[in-house]
């Protein structure tokens, strides 16, 4: 199983990558609501669901439901720090997600950069969508990789 990384503009990226692959799926729907829905052989994704097809860690799930990152051990492997860490981006959420992947505090510097970087998210946010446009995601990422984040 692969290891996702514990950086957030890396698992940024990889996110957006792999719900950008997903998108163009006529049985793929994106909603932000539930991280994988599957059913009558359709599906539906949120980031991190999008992460967990297009990289093979779903577990098997048929005509079920995947909503948060409380699947008890072993559902997610080693990546579940790394899927919750993504979705808390996607809400804007990047200090506690930074404490929660490095398991420590961020300095000064680094705390002001996560802000910004939530600052920017949580301007773009669609409240219809649940979440901010791809391209503000991107440059985020862009954005956090230049603070070495």
């Amino acid at each position: 199983m692969e290891i996702l990384p514990r950086v957030q503009s890396q698992l940024l990226r990889i996110a957006v990558n792999d719900l950008k692959k997903l998108s163009d799926q006529k049985d793929v729907e994106i909603n932000m609501l539930s991280w994988v829905s599957i059913k009558n052989g359709s599906c539906s994704v949120c980031m991190a669901g999008a992460v967990m097809l297009c990289r093979d860690l779903l577990p098997v799930v048929v005509d079920g439901l995947m909503s948060d990152c409380d699947y008890g051990p072993g559902v997610c492997g080693d990546n579940k720090d790394q899927l919750c860490a993504i979705n808390n981006m996607r809400e804007g959420s990047f200090i506690y997600t930074f404490e929660f992947l490095t398991k420590k505090a961020p300095t000064i510097k680094q705390k002001l950069q996560l802000f910004r970087a939530g600052s920017m998210v949580i301007a773009d946010f669609s409240d219809d969508k649940l979440m901010a446009p791809l391209e503000t995601y991107e440059r985020v990422a862009a954005f956090l990789e230049k603070h070495g984040l």
